[in-house]
Formats: C-alpha cells, structure tokens, sequence
C-alpha cells in the first residue's frame, strides 16, 4: 500500500514539474494533443478574438489543441514578463 501511494505521489509531482516546463513553439507543435504547455514570448498581434500571435515577453500556459493537421494552444494562462 505505502508504495502504490509513493509512486503515485512521483508520478503526479512529475506531471506537474513537466507541466511548468517552458518548450519553443517547435517542440509544443510535435507534442500529443491535450498535453500542458509554457510558452515565452511577446504578443505581437491579434489574428481574432480567440487567437493571438507571440514572439516575446508573455508567458503562456495552456493545452496543445491538434485538430485536422492544425496544432494550437488552449491558452489557460497569461503572464506578463517584465
């Protein structure tokens, strides 16, 4: 029982380490769909309401979104990086 729990308790700190794990926009686009993501960069411009561009200077974190050979990132969280 006490290693079930210990695993469990690994695995999920594992998770969320990989979680605040900054990737490039390359590597978050080769990642499964629905997997969690931190971006760096600067909002550059604004495609529409729901889509953003980035370059520098804003941390973002969110789920990759594969759909019809399209990646995108499900954007839970932005921060502002001074």
């Amino acid at each position: 029982m006490k290693k079930i729990v210990g695993m469990t308790l690994a695995l999920i700190s594992s998770g969320s380490a990989y979680a605040r794990q900054e990737v490039t926009v390359v590597e978050a686009k080769s990642l499964s769909d629905d997997r969690q993501v931190t971006l760096m960069g600067t909002i550059s411009g604004r495609a529409n309401d729901d889509h953003y561009l980035i370059s520098r200077k804003a941390r973002v974190s969110g789920k990759v979104d594969r759909d019809d050979g399209y990646s995108e990132i499900n954007v839970d969280r932005v921060y502002i990086v001074k």
